[in-house]
């Protein structure tokens, strides 16, 4: 194929069209929306002549160039600060990446609501610090009551002695002092 050749198979039943045009390289591009029809030209760089050339381009590659942003930035954005946890588990990798994809959502929501308020540039948060925002948040938000077993079961922590509690806590001080971590009240 020549720079700006296409093929294209359809299906019918499925109405379904399946294309590959050569630019630099081939692409193919499968569409339900749109074929081949209505090819518009584009300008490109040769090597060849060393100058900028029209090129026919198909719809769909036209409309896929034009409205590709979501998604791809999305991927890009969630490839920026994946959580990375070894592991062989599927769901566990599948948790992962919705926790990604949700905190990713919520960045990109902030950001258009502070384009909305005018925020001055270095007040707003980059991605990163918005992970650690919500990280901090989620780390040190939630205060659990400690709960521990005894031979009869488990203690609720409304039951507990006063030793109890306080040995427990006497624990979780040297357990957060020999990691060096201290509590943050947000």
């Amino acid at each position: 194929m020549k720079r700006g050749d296409t093929s294209e198979v359809v299906d019918d039943k499925d109405k379904v069209a399946v294309l590959k045009w050569k630019d630099n390289k081939s692409v193919l591009v499968m569409s339900t929306n749109v074929g081949s029809q209505a090819a518009t030209s584009c300008t490109r760089w040769s090597q060849e002549q060393k100058r900028r050339i029209e090129v026919t381009q198909p719809c769909a590659i036209k409309m896929y160039n034009k409205n590709m942003g979501g998604i791809d930035l999305h991927d890009r954005l969630i490839a920026y600060y994946r959580s990375y946890i070894r592991t062989r588990k599927w769901p566990v990798r599948v948790f992962n990446h919705f926790v990604d994809l949700v905190i990713v959502n919520c960045w990109l929501t902030y950001r258009r609501d502070i384009n909305a308020r005018d925020v001055p540039r270095n007040e707003r948060l980059s991605l990163l610090e918005y992970r650690f925002r919500v990280a901090k948040l989620l780390a040190f938000s939630a205060t659990s009551t400690p709960v521990t077993r005894s031979s009869g079961g488990i203690i609720d922590s409304n039951t507990e002695d006063e030793d109890e509690t306080e040995r427990v806590t006497e624990k979780e001080k040297k357990k957060s002092c020999a990691s060096g971590l201290q509590r943050v009240e947000i």
